[in-house]
């Protein structure tokens, strides 16, 4: 998902992808509980389908 054209960031289990002047995607692992790593961030390696919770307009 890091890897998708424009600007990707991510924080407390979501990322949010810039798509088109200021809006963002919000997106979210859709497995529950979502897979986390051994320190226990969330592994996004392992994330083979997500949910679009919002679509946002931060400007």
């Amino acid at each position: 998902m890091r890897h998708l054209p424009g600007r990707c960031h991510g924080g407390a289990g979501e990322l949010a992808v810039d798509v088109h002047r200021g809006h963002r995607l919000i997106l979210r692992p859709t497995a529950v509980p979502p897979l986390t790593r051994e320190d226990g961030g969330l592994d996004w390696t392992r994330v083979d389908s997500v949910t679009v919770t919002e679509i946002v307009d931060y400007h």
